[in-house]
């Protein structure tokens, strides 16, 4: 009799098996060698492995992670901030887990030989900013700030080259993007169901014991909700339970009480709607939009928040003008801007330099000895460190991320994805709006990491024919 044929089914039974008994060994050989940290040995060049496999993979390690996990909470570090905080010869478990994902995407083009799908706008500001940060660099090195110095400004403002290409070039195709922007909208929701279970667990509101005092939840906060309005004002149905976050959602943006951001959620908003209703209905709706506005301005300036009690009444009585000049925080802002201003005008072609502080000139209400290297204001930031093509590309990124955003709601035949280019949009002016008080952008990795994952998204969207990467010559 002839022996049995093994089927496929069999086949692939006997390959597990193969695999797992590897993986035991593997683990036994380890623990005898290492010691129990050993037994993660396996699990670790499995996640290499998959990673390599799957580079989506690597890229949702490396974005999950940033969206989820908090560095602070008020005063003290949030659960599982060792994430930023731990890892190797100074290098932490997060930019590990990203440099991992890069090199994934990397071997993937090049196996496929196809380049990430990055629009020209998008991918000259980005060439801009590299070239940017090369000069200032440069020039700080020049000025005498050291190579650790250095490396460490590199280290921080890397995640805003590396991050759009990289969650770009694993996107599906436009027809597969639906299940990626179902699955980003279920993390933000996450997010703002885990805030509310550490107010609950940290003792409710307040700015000592603040939920997400960092920005990127409430970044993504403003993307959820925009998203929304643009759904709703192109009649694009969602899933049921996209709107039934939508009130936790807003409570949580509204409780990270980010000034900034409440301003840039009203300025994307009119975007929004003068560009997603009808013209009658934009003729109603940007004055409305408007005069709610002033009406809201005027209340602050009166007063309004002075009968009104809890951190969110302070933080909107704190918006009154006359309160700008008596509030140390906000003083100290306008005092800082206008003694980086002075520096800039002696070297308004190559800035300071990255790693390099600026002299207060001025006197300044409070002193941050260790802040003498930021300045709240983004443009004035990326000047201040990366020379005028430092702010030329800080414009440039700002403006294409912009024009991908209205791009794909032109473009895109799909309803949900126009919709959601719109929103994107919005919530880029958002940005711009707040980052006129504040760095965030290049400043903070974690916030810039995410951004640059939610413009790659944006990127998937935008409809396109593949581009590729020159063929091998011959022999």
């Amino acid at each position: 009799m002839s022996p049995t044929r093994l089927v496929p089914d069999d086949q692939q039974a006997l390959s597990l098996l193969g695999a797992a008994a590897a993986a035991l060994l593997l683990m036994f050989a380890a623990f005898v060698v290492i010691g129990p940290v050993g037994l993660l040995l396996p699990v670790g060049l499995a996640v290499v492995l998959a990673g390599i496999r799957w580079p989506a993979f690597a890229v949702g390690l490396a974005v999950v992670p940033a969206v989820i996990i908090e560095l602070a909470l008020g005063d003290g570090f949030a659960p599982g901030s060792q994430f930023y905080r731990v890892g190797v010869a100074n290098i932490t478990v997060s930019e590990i887990v990203v440099w991992f994902a890069v090199g994934c995407v990397v071997l993937d083009c090049v196996r496929r030989r196809r380049l990430p799908p990055v629009p020209a706008p998008v991918g000259v500001a980005l060439g801009l900013m590299a070239v940017a940060i090369l000069v200032g660099t440069i020039v700080g090195y020049s000025a005498g700030a050291g190579l650790k110095t250095q490396f460490d400004g590199i280290r921080n403002v890397l995640p805003l080259l590396v991050s759009i290409p990289m969650v770009a070039a694993v996107m599906p195709e436009n027809d597969r993007m639906r299940p990626v922007l179902t699955g980003a909208a279920a993390l933000i929701a996450l997010k703002a169901f885990l805030g509310l279970v550490q107010q609950a667990q940290f003792g409710g509101l307040g700015i000592t014991n603040i939920v997400y005092f960092e920005p990127t939840a409430n970044w993504l906060f403003v993307l959820y909700l925009l998203g929304l309005v643009a759904c709703r004002l192109r009649r694009v149905s969602v899933p049921w339970w996209v709107w039934a976050f939508a009130p936790l959602v807003a409570f949580e943006f509204v409780a990270g009480l980010k000034r900034s951001l409440w301003i840039g959620l009203v300025a994307g908003l009119v975007l929004v709607v003068a560009l997603g209703l009808s013209r009658l209905g934009r003729r109603l709706a940007i004055p409305a939009i408007l005069a709610v506005g002033a009406l809201v301005w005027v209340l602050v300036s009166a007063g309004f928040g002075d009968s009104l009690q809890g951190p969110v009444a302070q933080r909107v009585e704190s918006l009154r003008p006359s309160k700008l000049a008596v509030n140390r925080a906000d003083r100290y802002r306008l005092d800082e801007r206008a003694n980086v201003w002075d520096a800039i005008k002696q070297q308004p072609l190559t800035g300071l330099g990255q790693g390099v502080t600026w002299k207060a000139v001025h006197p300044l209400g409070i002193e941050y000895e260790d802040l003498r290297g930021y300045v709240h204001f983004a443009a004035l930031w990326f000047w201040m460190k990366y020379s005028l093509l430092g702010l030329l590309a800080y414009i440039a990124l700002m403006g294409s991320s912009l024009w991908l955003g209205l791009a794909v709601f032109r473009r895109q035949t799909d309803p949900l994805q126009a919709a959601l280019g719109l929103g994107f949009a919005g919530a880029i002016v958002a940005l711009v709006v707040a980052e006129l008080t504040v760095t965030w952008i290049g400043a903070e990795p974690r916030f810039t990491l995410v951004v640059g994952a939610a413009t790659g998204i944006a990127c998937g969207m935008l409809p396109r024919t593949p581009s590729r990467l020159p063929a091998a010559p011959d022999g």
